[in-house]
């Protein structure tokens, strides 16, 4: 469990990490990673492979592939610009 910080950007290949807190922008760069985040306004994957949950987001860029991403708030700008990604808000 980590606190979101200005530039927080998540680099833990194969990690399980909860980010709690208000974040006006989280990146997340690591690979097969699980992610589990509380309010994001811009979120940008760039890595591959990983599952990220948030209770709100804002905007959403995807450059990494096979990523899945959910939402539990209102549907966010979306950017995907990467392959075989998923995204949707929680069930």
């Amino acid at each position: 469990t980590i606190p979101c910080s200005p530039g927080l950007d998540v680099t833990t290949d194969g990690g399980i990490v909860r980010v709690e807190g208000t974040c006006d922008e989280l990146t997340i760069s690591a690979d097969a990673a699980i992610v589990i985040a509380d309010d994001v306004a811009v979120l940008t994957v760039s890595g591959s492979g990983t599952y990220v949950s948030t209770l709100a987001l804002g905007d959403l860029r995807l450059t990494g592939d096979v990523n899945e991403v959910r939402w539990a708030g209102a549907t966010p700008a979306v950017t995907d610009s990467g392959t075989a990604n998923t995204i949707g808000q929680e069930q």
